[in-house]
């Protein structure tokens, strides 16, 4: 049973739990514009630069299979509200001008910060919050309200160079996360606790881990996880690749790059809000079935038009 309070709306819980699970892809694209010009700064390959993200996305995804497990044993508040708490750790990026430790450290910011913790949490909280017919429609709705950050940290991390170098950007993500962490903690609009007392389990992170084992064995979980891994995958090869591309090759500007990055998150708010409305209507393979078709087609039309221009 849920121990969300009755005088939270689902409007409400939404756009709290959104902002918070868009932490970690504000992370991310809030810094694209500037990836040029830490390449320039510390006389870096852009291959370099590129594995700041890959350390980045190492950490968060350790994060994720170890936060869920943990709020199992202690309870979703607690942890989600743990992770925020540290995302002020960002103010070390600023000041680091060592390889390794720019490495290092965004790995940390992933696995040990809020960003991890706040994606998994958020729809672990809104899943808890709602039965199971409502679960989908609330995740799409949860999922637009997140995209909400992609769509704009590109165009503010471009305009922040206006301001500064690249270091502008990551005191604003320090302040960001600040703001986070203390709006979460806030009475009125604090995270609610979802997960009871007598669901918790002392030993889930052992457990969870077996579950993992028993997902790797079984090879509907394998198509799956393929099937989400490369949609990830391709998704992250554009994210690294067109700062330099659109800025280094084509020539434009940090400031603009954040409309050309606009129309993916664009397209994603759309389908996830098509979801919404188709998903009490269809089962979910034929809706599956369509956005793979239409991803193909469009990836095949993009791979024509780049080799005859």
């Amino acid at each position: 049973m849920s121990h969300v309070t009755s005088r939270r709306s689902d409007g409400r819980l939404i756009l709290l739990l959104g902002a918070l699970a868009a932490c970690g892809p504000i992370s991310i694209d809030m810094y694209l514009p500037s990836l040029p010009t830490i390449v320039q700064a510390f006389v870096i390959s852009t291959s370099a630069a590129q594995t700041t993200l890959t350390s980045f996305m190492f950490g968060f995804s350790i994060g994720m299979l170890l936060y869920g497990p943990l709020s199992d044993t202690y309870g979703r508040r607690p942890v989600l509200l743990g992770g925020i708490s540290c995302m002020r750790s960002r103010a070390w990026r600023t000041h680091c001008r060592s390889r390794s430790n720019r490495w290092w450290l965004r790995f940390v910011q992933a696995l040990g910060t809020g960003t991890g913790a706040a994606s998994v949490l958020a729809r672990a909280i809104a899943r808890d919050a709602h039965g199971p017919a409502d679960a989908a429609r609330v995740l799409s709705m949860l999922a637009i309200v997140t995209s909400i950050g992609p769509l704009l940290a590109p165009l503010i991390g471009g305009q922040l160079l206006l301001l500064g170098d690249w270091r502008v950007v990551f005191v604003v993500l320090t302040l960001f996360g600040t703001v986070c962490a203390i709006t979460a903690f806030l009475k009125f609009l604090k995270v609610p606790e979802t997960w009871p007392r007598e669901k918790r389990v002392q030993s889930a992170l052992l457990q969870s881990f077996g579950a993992y084992g028993k997902l790797l064995r079984d090879p509907v979980a394998w198509g799956h996880m393929l099937c989400g891994g490369m949609a990830f995958a391709s998704m992250f090869a554009y994210i690294t690749a067109t700062p330099f591309v659109y800025i280094e090759y084509f020539h434009v500007s940090a400031q603009h790059y954040g409309f050309l990055f606009a129309p993916n998150i664009v397209g994603i708010m759309f389908g996830n809000f098509m979801n919404t409305r188709l998903v009490g209507r269809l089962s979910s393979l034929p809706i599956i079935s369509f956005a793979a078709s239409v991803s193909c087609v469009a990836s095949l039309f993009v791979c024509l038009v780049s080799l005859t221009g």
